[in-house]
């Protein structure tokens, strides 16, 4: 045993008075990890920040003497699903909305940028215009009004 673990000094769940991570399972010594609930939603949202990053890299490249805004989300359950984007100038202002499983694809999946191509995100903002709303998922890309 180990200066800091003695057996005699751990509680009911074999937790080690001594040592908060210290475990005793039957006899063993073992070390407990604790593996916080944000680990893996602050991974996530490490992604969808890089996914943030490359639509602003596409609609840049895309109109190139734009500028492109990521707009603030804001507490209602559309906003926290989907990031939106303004592309603004001389007065006219197109919306894009690319929903967050776009943003951060699965393993094996399309990435963002080959998901935009595919749907020609570009090209319908210009068609339909500033009084819509391009919006982008995993399987289609839809307009609504705005």
């Amino acid at each position: 045993m180990r200066p800091w673990c003695k057996r005699n000094e751990h509680d009911v769940g074999g937790l080690c008075l001594n040592g908060p991570e210290r475990v005793h399972k039957e006899g063993l010594e073992v070390m407990a990890v604790p593996v916080p609930e944000s680990a893996s939603s602050e991974a996530q949202k490490a992604r969808v920040k890089r996914g943030v990053a490359m639509v602003q890299l596409y609609l840049k490249t895309q109109f190139p003497e734009h500028i492109i805004e990521v707009l603030k989300e804001s507490s209602d359950d559309t906003a926290r699903s989907a990031r939106t984007f303004s592309v603004r100038n001389n007065g006219q202002r197109y919306v894009l909305r690319v929903a967050n499983e776009v943003l951060d694809p699965a393993p094996g999946a399309p990435s963002v940028g080959d998901r935009l191509q595919r749907f020609q995100v570009a090209q319908r903002l210009r068609e339909e215009g500033v009084d819509k709303v391009v919006i982008v998922t995993m399987n289609d890309l839809r307009i609504r009004k705005l």
